[in-house]
């Protein structure tokens, strides 16, 4: 059994319902443990309920080993604004490490947004680790709205996406009890699924590296601009 720890990180129910149906199509390989950190980033945390407390967490809860609070972690801090400065990055490792019990174990990071914080801030204090990234909306189909850091951006593997978009792509769909919609990941891609009575499987291809070119998004000009 493999020693290494998957930390998932989902702010939305919908997020941890995507994490589900990732795991239900067998797109992780085995871990000795999985933990969901779940997030909370809304004006005013504290009169929001949390994810793990939403109606429907129950039927997600199995896929997971353990369920933690980074903004219990963090309080009083705020997981949108706060973000560690690079000479405290070996503390902050040191702590999380501590309070939710990794050990020395190698760890594996799947998280939403990845250019902002907080999965932005994770991907920092844990910089030794492999990213995966997942779609949280629409957002995500396109290239990220800021230049990501070279020493983030070379750790990721591939993105993990809903097929809401119709893209040409050469992924592939799977599909989980946990999403009835059709599925798919780019980067790495999920095979097709499996004949009945097999579990589906993953496959990853050799992630993109950022480049200044993809950087940042650029609007198009609409047909008036152009005209």
């Amino acid at each position: 059994m493999s020693r290494t720890t998957q930390i998932f990180c989902a702010s939305t129910l919908y997020g941890a319902a995507t994490l589900a149906a990732a795991l239900d199509a067998g797109c992780f390989a085995p871990a000795g443990r999985r933990l969901l950190v779940v997030l909370n980033n809304g004006a005013t945390p504290e009169t929001s309920t949390p994810v793990d407390r939403m109606n429907g967490f129950e039927a997600l809860r199995g896929r997971f080993d353990d369920v933690v609070s980074f903004n219990e972690a963090i309080r009083p801090l705020h997981p949108g604004s706060w973000t560690p400065r690079g000479d405290e990055l070996p503390l902050w490792e040191r702590y999380f490490r501590l309070t939710w019990q990794l050990g020395d174990a190698p760890v594996e990071l799947v998280v939403e947004s990845l250019q902002v914080n907080p999965a932005l801030a994770i991907c920092r204090v844990f910089h030794g680790a492999p990213v995966h990234a997942y779609a949280d909306g629409l957002m995500s189909y396109g290239p990220t709205r800021s230049k990501i850091d070279p020493m983030i951006g070379t750790r990721v593997q591939r993105l993990l996406h809903l097929d809401l978009v119709p893209s040409g792509s050469t992924s592939r769909p799977w599909t989980s009890s946990a999403h009835r919609k059709r599925s798919s990941c780019r980067y790495g891609y999920c095979a097709a699924p499996s004949p009945r009575g097999t579990a589906a499987s993953c496959s990853s291809r050799t992630p993109r590296r950022p480049s200044a070119s993809r950087g940042r998004w650029r609007p198009r000009p609409n047909a008036s601009a152009r005209s």
